[in-house]
């Protein structure tokens, strides 16, 4: 798996499970979790729903950034464009 791809799911996971375990605390980080909202949907490939550069990384990226957003409460269209990008490009489906 290419450097790029693994600090881009680290950054995602990281940022999903910090959201999320300073939710009860919210107020102070939500400034923080909007841009960081703002940014993953800023990077979404938009005529197919997914996320990431090259077919090779798409997957991975989707999935990060999928789970980052639902952590993060953002049952948004992109949200869901991602989940069903991920669902007709499952290893079953390829």
């Amino acid at each position: 798996m290419d450097v790029q791809v693994r600090a881009f799911a680290r950054v995602c996971i990281l940022s999903a499970l910090c959201v999320s375990a300073l939710s009860a605390t919210a107020g102070t980080y939500d400034t923080a979790a909007a841009k960081g909202v703002t940014w993953l949907l800023a990077q979404r490939n938009v005529d197919d729903g997914s996320w990431g550069a090259t077919d090779d990384v798409k997957y991975v990226q989707t999935s990060e950034a999928v789970l980052a957003l639902g952590a993060l409460n953002q049952a948004s269209p992109a949200y869901h464009a991602g989940l069903s990008w991920l669902d007709n490009h499952s290893t079953a489906n390829i």
